[in-house]
């Protein structure tokens, strides 16, 4: 299936745009307050699905948001981890990409707004999200949580559901990630051969920022890049990543190592696709069918019938 026309166009309006921007203030040049607020900003922008209701919580200690609609399956739950680099991003920047996988799925979630680096660097993240984790397994089994995330958010996925197998607790029923950064060293092929289609990250400032995260532990540590981790005994994993980014190969190499350590894996390459581009679900076909994927996944996961939703386009 060729990539949309919406998708096109989407893809060159983003393009023009980030260009403009770019051209008052350089990217590499902003520093982090800026580039959070013009993340939060640009979040805001983004339409959410017309039933969806979000109010702040604390869930386990770390404050956020509850996502959810009146008509929500509240058996189950989903821990939305955001993206940002473990540096930027909030409940401002997210709620739009998170209320359109809230609405496929049909299930209340969270989405905390875990501490960022470089004020705080590895392990915060990670031990915010245990601590979500674990207290929504009070809520409901831990196996009827779905624990997605997108870019960095889907590395803490990732390293949250080893962390929690080393511990030998129990496991959510799935995790799905959404272009997940799963290797801080850069090692990926894909940061090269894919850097001449990459509009949406910095190639060249990805070692900076990762190194704003893993601070004075080793890039390769297994809870920082879970590519580098032992990836069996994990729940089933839906990795969904675009062939147009540079993060190509953080998901394929994760594949490949958790099928190998006889885990479930599914792999989805979508074709014509940039970094994250589950944020216009509103507009792009192609999210919105990643996200019904991400959809069929965990229903079929659990063995069970999704509700039925009607569409709120």
């Amino acid at each position: 299936m060729g990539t949309s026309l919406r998708a096109r166009f989407a893809r060159q309006v983003m393009v023009t745009e980030l260009a403009r921007r770019n051209s008052i203030v350089p990217r590499g040049e902003r520093t982090v307050e800026q580039a959070r607020a013009e993340l939060d900003h640009q979040g805001r922008l983004l339409r959410l699905p017309h039933d969806l209701h979000f109010n702040r919580g604390e869930v386990g200690g770390v404050g956020g948001e509850w996502l959810e609609a009146d008509a929500h399956d509240r058996s189950a739950r989903l821990l939305y981890l955001h993206g940002g680099g473990y540096a930027i991003g909030s409940c401002d920047s997210h709620r739009g990409i998170a209320g359109w996988v809230v609405e496929a799925l049909g299930i209340p979630a969270f989405l905390p707004e875990y501490r960022l680096a470089p004020e705080h660097p590895f392990p915060a993240a990670l031990d915010d999200a245990l601590a979500c984790f674990e207290a929504l397994a009070d809520q409901v089994p831990a196996e009827r949580i779905l624990v997605a995330g997108d870019s960095a958010g889907g590395g803490l996925a990732l390293a949250l559901t080893i962390a929690l197998r080393d511990r030998g607790a129990p496991l959510p029923g799935a995790v799905a990630t959404m272009s997940a950064w799963t290797d801080l060293t850069g090692s990926g092929e894909s940061l090269r051969t894919r850097a001449d289609r990459e509009f949406m990250l910095i190639p060249d400032l990805m070692a900076d920022v990762a190194a704003f995260y893993h601070g004075d532990v080793e890039p390769t540590h297994p809870l920082v890049s879970p590519v580098f981790a032992d990836l069996s005994g994990l729940p089933p994993l839906l990795l969904q990543v675009g062939d147009e980014e540079i993060l190509l190969d953080d998901s394929v190499r994760v594949w490949e190592k958790a099928r190998a350590a006889g885990t479930e894996a599914t792999l989805r390459v979508y074709p014509g696709m940039w970094h994250v581009w589950h944020a216009l679900a509103r507009w792009v076909p192609e999210a919105r069918r990643a996200n019904a994927e991400i959809a069929r996944f965990w229903w079929s996961t659990i063995g069970e019938v999704p509700p039925q939703r009607r569409s709120t386009l």
